[in-house]
């Protein structure tokens, strides 16, 4: 299943439409769970992995020299 098929069918079981997903900052990310009925995707939330990918660049982030 292709990403593009896992969003038609989550969308079409959410009576909504994909575009209407992607306004949502919604769309397919690869998932590695390994479980039986896994099709491989799951729904991710852009503004949400935002959030979290600034959070660890925070946290790892190494400031410039002369920056406290």
């Amino acid at each position: 299943m292709t990403a593009e098929e896992f969003e038609a069918a989550f969308a079409a079981m959410s009576g909504v439409t994909v575009a209407f997903l992607h306004r949502c900052g919604r769309y397919a990310e690869p998932c590695r769970c390994g479980g039986y009925d896994c099709q491989g995707w799951w729904m991710g939330r852009q503004w949400e992995d935002a959030i979290v990918e600034d959070h660890i660049r925070a946290r790892t982030s190494v400031p410039p020299p002369g920056v406290a």
